[in-house]
């Protein structure tokens, strides 16, 4: 996956599960 891509991924976990997405950063 392209870092493009992993942008709009980790933004996707974001707004979906915010607690988790911040746990993993």
């Amino acid at each position: 996956m392209d870092v493009n891509g992993m942008i709009i991924n980790k933004a996707y976990k974001f707004r979906i599960y915010p607690n988790k997405a911040q746990a993993i950063l």
